[in-house]
């Protein structure tokens, strides 16, 4: 299994906002319906402003790998700019 944090440091006040354009774009179910996933969530710190987590679980290397060029990691790609100042990315094979 494949298991990816993402750390996404917004911009101020900016939380809120990507948390609905991810909801409005249906982004999430898009990436819950990708082949080999195993879950896939976001958090929200109770202790830090302007953070944004995600937790995801791939079956494998090539389900995530996948993930990457799907159309919907594309559209979440092309919202970033507008929420996101910087991205913490670690991956681990379980």
């Amino acid at each position: 299994m494949i298991l990816v944090t993402c750390k996404y440091e917004t911009k101020p006040n900016a939380v809120e906002p990507l948390i609905e354009e991810i909801k409005a774009q249906k982004l999430l179910e898009g990436f819950r319906s990708q082949p080999g996933v195993i879950s896939f969530d976001y958090y929200v710190p109770v202790d830090e402003d302007n953070v944004l987590f995600l937790v995801d679980i791939w079956e494998d290397d090539a389900a995530f790998t996948a993930h990457l060029t799907c159309e919907t990691t594309q559209k979440f790609a092309a919202i970033k700019p507008k929420y996101i100042e910087n991205t913490i990315f670690n991956k681990y094979e379980v």
